[in-house]
C-alpha cells in the first residue's frame, strides 16, 4: 500500500481531502496531515510517504519551497499541488519542479480522482520496472561466471581478431588485466588420464575436475597471478597469468613457484597427479591463443619427462639442438600433407623415407627411436583434433597405441605400427573426401528447412558453411540437380502446400509464414509450382 500526506494550512481543506475519496480502496495509506510547509517536511523526513498532496500557498515553507527540498534531499515521494486559479503562475514553476499533479480549488472528486490515480499507477509502473531491473542485475550476477568462462575460451579458440572488441568485453566480464598487460597461458592436465577417471563414476568424475578447478582456482587467487577456467575438454584446466620477462613477482621463477604449488596441491589433497605447460608471455588478447597452444604443446613433453611435470615452451627451446634434424621434420611434414589428402601411396613412401634411408642407416638409440614414433603420434593426433576429428574414435586410443610403440621390438615392427595408424587414418580422410559434398549439400538443406521463412540466401548459407558462395552452388546443383534458390522455393511452395489445408489460416499469413512478403508474387510462385492458385489448391481439402 502506498503511503501519503496532506499538506494545506486551511483545516477545512485538509479534512476535506481526507473524505473525499476511499483512500484504502486506492490502495494508499493516509499518515497524517500537516498545516503548513515545515511541518509537513518534517512528516516526510519522519515517514517518506510516495505521495505528498500539498496546498502550493502555505506558512513558513509554500509547496514549491517543499516539493524542492524534497527533491534536494534524495526523495522519490511524488506530489500532486492544490492550489487556486490566482496561482496560475505558480502552476508553471510547479511543472518546471516536475510536479506530479495540480488540482485547482475548489476541488472536484472527478478531476482529483483522476490525477490520484495516474499518479499512483505510475509508482506503481516505476516499482515493476525496478523490480525487473533488479531481477535481471541478480540474473546477470548469477551468471556472469559462466559468460566469463565462455568468452576466455573463444579467447584462447581466437574466435576474433578485434583487440578493442576483446578488451571492451574483459572489462565488462571483469577479467582482472590491463590493455598491454603481459600475460601468457599455463594448461593443466591430469596425468595418466584414463587410468585416473576410469574408476570414477561419472558423478564422481565431474566432483573430480570440480575439486581440481577449486583447488586451481584457490591458489591462483591467493597468488594473485591471474584467473583460472575450464575448457569443453575434461581434461583441461587453463590459467591466464601474469608474466614478465624480468626478475619480479610474476617473472619465470614465481610463475614457476606458483605452478609447483598447484601441483603439490592436487596431488596432496586430491591424490592425483598432474603437469602444467606454459606458454609465451603475449601482450594482446588476440595473442593469447598462441600462447595457449604452445602450452598444449608443451605439456607433449611429458613423455619424455613423466607425472608431476612443469614444462615452459621457453625451457624446451634449449633442448632444440637434441630434438630430431631437420630432414625429419620435412618428412613429417610431407607424411602429415599425405595424410590430409587421403593419399595412400604418398603415406607409405613419406614413412619409408622416414625409415628407411635415415633411421636404419644411423646409430640412434632405441629410445630415441621409441620418442621419434611418439612425435609422430601426437603429430598426427594434432593434426587431426585441430581438424575436428577424433583420433580415439577413428584410428585406437592414444595410449593402445603408445602401448604398441613401448613393446615395439624391432624398429621394422614398430614401422609397421606406424604405418597402420597412417593408412587407417589416410583412407578416413580419402573417404571424408568423397563425402563432403554430400555432407555440405546435407547441412544446407538442413539450414534451409530450419530458416525458411528468413530472408535467405547463397551468401548467408556460404558463411554457415565456411565455403565460398560460388562453389556451395556447384556443388549443390551436382548433388541435387537444383539451384539452391530454386531448392528454397521449392521448400517454401511445399511448407505452404501443408499450410493450406488448415482452414483458419489465410493465404496472406502462409504467405509470411513460409518468407514471402508479397502475397501476389508467392500465389504466382505457387501457381507455376502446383499448377493452380492457393485458394483453388485449398479447395481441394474442404469438406475433407
Amino acid at each position: 500500500m502506498l503511503k501519503m500526506i496532506i499538506a494545506d494550512d486551511e483545516f477545512n481543506v485538509r479534512r476535506g481531502l481526507r473524505k473525499a475519496l476511499e483512500w484504502e480502496d486506492l490502495g494508499i495509506q493516509l499518515l497524517g496531515e500537516a498545516e503548513d510547509g515545515e511541518e509537513a517536511l518534517q512528516l516526510c523526513r519522519q515517514h517518506h510517504p510516495d505521495l505528498l498532496l500539498s496546498d502550493i500557498r502555505m506558512p513558513f515553507i509554500d509547496g514549491l519551497q517543499l516539493a524542492s527540498q524534497l527533491r534536494e534531499e534524495g526523495y522519490a515521494t511524488r506530489v500532486i499541488f492544490i492550489s487556486g486559479i490566482q496561482d496560475f503562475d505558480y502552476v508553471k514553476t510547479a511543472l518546471s519542479l516536475n510536479a506530479d499533479g495540480y488540482v485547482l480549488k475548489p476541488v472536484k472528486l472527478e478531476e482529483l480522482l483522476e490525477v490520484v490515480s495516474k499518479v499512483t499507477e505510475s509508482i506503481q509502473a516505476d516499482r515493476d520496472r525496478t523490480l525487473i531491473e533488479e531481477k535481471l542485475k541478480l540474473q546477470l550476477e548469477q551468471s556472469l561466471p559462466a559468460l566469463r568462462e565462455k568468452f576466455l575460451n573463444q579467447v584462447i579458440a581466437g574466435f576474433s581478431d578485434n583487440e578493442v572488441d576483446l578488451w571492451e568485453k574483459a572489462s565488462y566480464y571483469m577479467i582482472p588485466f590491463t590493455r598491454g598487460e603481459s600475460m601468457c597461458a599455463a594448461v593443466i592436465q591430469m596425468d595418466n588420464y584414463q587410468q585416473a577417471v576410469e574408476r570414477f563414476t561419472e558423478e564422481n568424475k565431474q566432483l573430480l575436475f570440480f575439486s581440481i578447478h577449486n583447488v586451481v582456482e584457490e591458489i591462483t587467487s591467493i597468488h594473485k597471478f591471474g584467473i583460472c577456467f575450464t575448457n569443453h575438454n575434461d581434461n583441461e584446466f587453463i590459467i591466464v597469468v601474469r608474466s614478465s620477462e624480468e626478475r619480479t613477482v610474476y617473472g619465470p621463477s614465481a610463475i614457476m613457484e606458483f605452478c609447483e604449488d598447484i601441483v603439490s596441491s592436487v596431488t596432496r589433497y586430491l591424490k592425483i597427479s598432474v603437469s602444467i605447460g606454459i606458454g609465451n608471455p603475449v601482450n594482446k588478447l588476440t595473442s593469447l591463443r598462441t600462447s595457449y597452444r604452445e602450452a598444449k604443446s608443451a605439456l607433449q613433453y611429458t613423455f619424455y619427462t613423466g607425472s608431476n611435470s612443469i614444462l615452459s615452451i621457453q625451457d624446451l627451446r634449449t633442448t632444440e639442438s637434441i630434438s630430431p634434424p631437420s630432414p625429419i621434420y620435412t618428412a613429417e611434414h610431407e607424411l602429415l600433407s599425405q595424410v590430409k589428402l587421403g593419399y595412400e601411396e604418398g603415406v607409405t613412401r613419406s614413412l619409408h623415407q622416414l625409415f628407411d634411408p635415415y633411421l636404419q642407416e644411423t646409430h640412434i638409440s632405441v629410445n630415441y627411436v621409441r620418442h621419434l614414433a611418439a612425435e609422430l603420434l601426437f603429430s598426427l593426433s594434432r593434426m587431426m583434433y585441430e581438424m575436428e576429428e577424433s583420433f580415439d574414435t577413428i584410428i585406437a586410443g592414444k595410449l593402445e597405441v603408445l602401448k604398441g610403440i613401448e613393446q615395439a621390438r624391432t624398429i621394422q615392427e614398430l614401422q609397421v605400427l606406424l604405418q597402420n595408424m597412417f593408412i587407417k587414418a589416410t583412407m578416413y580422410f580419402e573417404k571424408k573426401h568423397m563425402t563432403k559434398n554430400t555432407r555440405v549439400t546435407h547441412k544446407i538443406k538442413e539450414i534451409i528447412s530450419r530458416r525458411y521463412m528468413e530472408d535467405i540466401n547463397t551468401t548467408l548459407l556460404s558463411k554457415e558453411v565456411f565455403l565460398t558462395p560460388n562453389y556451395i552452388s556447384q556443388i549443390f546443383k551436382q548433388e541435387t540437380g537444383l539451384t539452391i534458390t530454386e531448392y528454397i522455393t521449392r521448400h517454401r511452395i511445399e511448407t505452404a502446400k501443408n499450410l493450406l489445408k488448415s482452414p483458419d489460416l489465410k493465404v496472406l499469413e502462409i504467405s509470411e509464414m513460409v518468407g514471402i512478403d508479397n502475397p501476389q508474387y508467392f500465389s504466382t510462385l505457387f501457381k507455376k509450382y502446383t499448377g493452380m492458385h492457393p485458394g483453388k489448391y485449398r479447395s481441394l481439402f474442404e469438406g475433407n
